[in-house]
């Protein structure tokens, strides 16, 4: 009977490691070995951390039970029991940090939390030191061998599980940073519209999220909110610079940089899912819009989003031939047009968001 609970734990543990890697999400990965330890280690809490490559410190990442919030910051290598376990490269047992000579309470005093006991353990990759988890107030007995046992054992997954993805989030980064400097470039093109491109990628992002997107969908709203505007680098400069109102031919022109957006964007590999965000947000939810005439649910959701954001931005920037609107027309602007241009369920909730109260304060 011993036999078989044993290896019943083991094929459990197993499964659970398995979980360390179905996704590269550096939030998911850590908070899916922060779980899997609480629960099977019996402790309250559980942080991990990692030696930053280019500095003498750790970076410290907390997520535990009930945080919505991933918290992150850095502490000197050297300092407290975590240090002490990365310096050794041995697994720490403190039964007591009030009688511990190492313990460093200034991680307790940033995140708010009362530390009684710790097991901290080092983590290893291909022969180096990755940096140290450190598993915090065992819930009932102390921390045993067996405990320790079971952090060697996870160790080698735990440090490849966060190398991924770790990874993964560089090349997010790097990603995300050439396209903003490629949109950046488009927006050079129209003086008038500086900024623009950080201000619709940070609000489209914000309502997807009051908007329940959540996952691959807000990292989609990100990445249509930053180039929604690239065709526009078919649009002649004249028409673009022109410091009156448009003719309706000029207008016509224009209204021509979604389909170059789609023909630029199509090409590209992985950006799918991105393009439809782009292509419609110029649709009206009255099916007035351009460039098919789509109205209501028809036009995708990020696209109703986008549209809300980039008319926003629009009134509430100065232009070639006029002012920034104030506050109050923009809101007035918004509300006439609920189920006309904008979709009415998002303009309330776009409405309601502190950060654009912020900036209609401002106006």
């Amino acid at each position: 009977m011993k036999r078989k609970i044993k290896k019943l734990n083991e094929e459990n543990l197993i499964r659970e490691i398995s979980d360390f890697f179905i996704t590269l999400d550096i939030k998911k990965v850590l908070q899916k070995i922060t779980d899997t330890l609480e629960k099977r280690l019996k402790v309250e809490r559980v942080s991990i951390f990692k030696k930053k490559e280019d500095k003498n410190v750790f970076e410290f990442f907390v997520f535990s039970k009930g945080e919505k919030e991933l918290k992150r910051m850095e502490i000197p290598l050297g300092k407290g029991v975590v240090g002490y376990a990365y310096k050794r490269g041995l697994p720490v047992i403190v039964k007591d940090v009030k009688k511990d000579k190492h313990f460093y309470s200034l991680v307790d005093q940033a995140v708010g939390f009362k530390t009684r006991s710790i097991l901290a353990f080092p983590l290893k990759l291909k022969g180096r030191k990755y940096g140290v988890i450190e598993l915090i107030n065992k819930k009932r007995g102390i921390f045993t061998r067996r405990d320790v046992e079971i952090c060697r054992f996870l160790s080698p997954f735990i440090s490849l599980a966060l190398e991924n993805a770790i990874l993964f989030e560089r090349l997010e980064n790097m990603f995300l940073g050439i396209i903003r400097s490629f949109a950046r470039a488009v927006e050079a093109k129209d003086p008038y519209t500086s900024g623009h491109v950080e201000r619709v990628e940070a609000l489209s992002y914000l309502l997807a999220r009051k908007s329940g997107l959540r996952g691959e969908n807000l990292r989609i709203a990100r990445i249509a909110g930053i180039l929604h505007d690239v065709g526009k680098i078919g649009v002649p400069d004249r028409i673009l610079r022109k410091p009156d109102k448009l003719t309706k031919k000029e207008f016509e022109i224009v209204k021509r940089h979604v389909i170059y957006s789609k023909e630029i964007l199509e090409p590209i590999g992985g950006i799918e899912d991105v393009i439809p965000g782009i292509y419609y947000h110029h649709e009206r939810y009255d099916g007035k819009g351009y460039p098919e005439g789509r109205k209501e649910q028809e036009i995708p959701l990020i696209a109703r989003i986008i549209s809300i954001v980039d008319a926003f931005d629009a009134m509430a920037s100065d232009r070639p031939y006029r002012k920034a609107l104030p506050a109050k027309k923009i809101v007035r602007e918004f509300l006439k047009n609920k189920g006309k241009q904008f979709d009415p369920e998002l303009v309330d909730i776009f409405l309601s968001m502190e950060e654009v109260k912020k900036i209609l304060k401002t106006l």
